[in-house]
């Protein structure tokens, strides 16, 4: 790693949200990432920076889900590409991270399994996002984690879209679908089945899609 990189990624610890999380990632979760990410997300960049800013992303996403107690929808392939290597890494203590940083576990779900439509889910991420940075909802711009992709220059990423009145696809990758109470929830007060859609386990489920 060069020194403009360690410094960026220094810098980007230090002034994020996130800073504690982002400096307790498994130290060997960067290189099983970068060997193992490409082979699931072709031509996906495996550099440090591009590592750290999916991790906030991914973060940021946790938050959302543990905070929310509805289905949450995540769309950012590259934090998409963390969740499904640190899966494989170590599955355990990803929910052990969750659970200390965040309050509960957060285990993934496929995206064709979430209980409501993936536009529900990603709006009430967007609502999330605004109640966790004290956004007003009348706020056009678009929550960073729905750019992340296109700042990244991930493959496929839709061109930049700064505002949400720019519409078209924001590369939906997964979603997290249980209620605060750890069942699943579709969102209308009915139960669609915690054991099924959680694993059992409580906590907010995310799933990866294509």
């Amino acid at each position: 790693m060069g020194l403009l990189t360690a410094w960026r990624i220094h810098r980007l610890q230090r002034r994020s949200r996130y800073r504690a999380q982002l400096r307790s990632l498994p130290s060997g979760l960067l290189p099983y990432w970068s060997s193992s990410a490409p082979k699931e997300f072709p031509g996906l960049p495996t550099s440090p920076w591009f590592f750290m800013r999916a991790c906030e992303g991914l973060m940021l996403f946790f938050d959302c889900a543990a905070r929310r107690g509805r289905c949450c929808g995540l769309p950012s392939k590259a934090a998409d590409s963390v969740w499904h290597a640190w899966t494989r890494f170590n599955a355990a203590g990803l929910d052990a991270f969750c659970v200390q940083h965040f309050g509960r576990a957060v285990p993934h779900l496929d995206a064709a399994a979430m209980p409501v439509p993936m536009d529900v889910a990603l709006q009430n991420t967007r609502d999330a996002i605004e109640a966790i940075s004290r956004r007003t909802p009348s706020d056009l711009a678009l929550p960073a984690l729905f750019i992340l992709d296109s700042q990244l220059k991930v493959p496929g990423a839709p061109p930049l879209q700064k505002t949400k009145s720019d519409g078209g696809d924001c590369g939906t990758a997964c979603g997290s679908a249980c209620g605060s109470d750890g069942s699943a929830s579709d969102d209308s007060g009915s139960d669609a089945g915690g054991d099924s859609s959680c694993g059992g386990d409580g906590g907010s489920c995310g799933g990866g899609g294509d």
